[in-house]
């Protein structure tokens, strides 16, 4: 079980890489070096998708250092929260409807994006599909714990 539970460690991990880099997106709207001026993604699910998964990782070390079924089914459903509100963002990200952006004088409303058309979809796949298989192997390492 050891090698199986650190395998979904190091794909929990690449998966948050993932995630921290597409939410510099977002976190950029309005900064000088950024043409993103707006989002269409909620601000709560942007937030709460994070920290759950930051949660569910924290359950998984004291589950790796516990070695506790309870604890192992416990970071699986944080696993598939995260998941559930990382699906409300991907829907929102590809389905944008198109949205005004109020620009300053001299400025073309063409010069500005919103915060989702700037994340390359390569990124956001890979993230999902990270995600994934950290669920699969999650579920696998929480059936081997009993």
């Amino acid at each position: 079980m050891g090698q199986v539970a650190q395998v979904v460690l190091g794909l929990y991990v690449m998966t948050m890489f993932g995630g921290a880099y597409l939410m510099s997106f977002t976190t950029g709207i309005g900064r000088p070096d950024s043409t993103a001026r707006a989002t269409a993604l909620p601000p709560l699910v942007t937030f709460t998708h994070p920290l759950l998964a930051l949660s569910g990782l924290a359950v998984w070390l004291i589950f790796m250092a516990e070695g506790s079924a309870y604890l192992a089914w416990t970071s699986v459903v944080l696993l598939l929260a995260t998941a559930a509100l990382g699906d409300v963002l991907a829907l929102r990200t590809f389905h944008a409807k198109p949205q005004h952006v109020r620009v300053g004088p001299g400025r073309e409303p063409a010069d500005f994006q919103r915060a989702e058309k700037q994340m390359p979809h390569s990124v956001i796949a890979a993230h999902g599909i990270l995600a994934v298989a950290t669920i699969a192997m999650a579920v696998v390492t929480a059936i081997m714990a009993g």
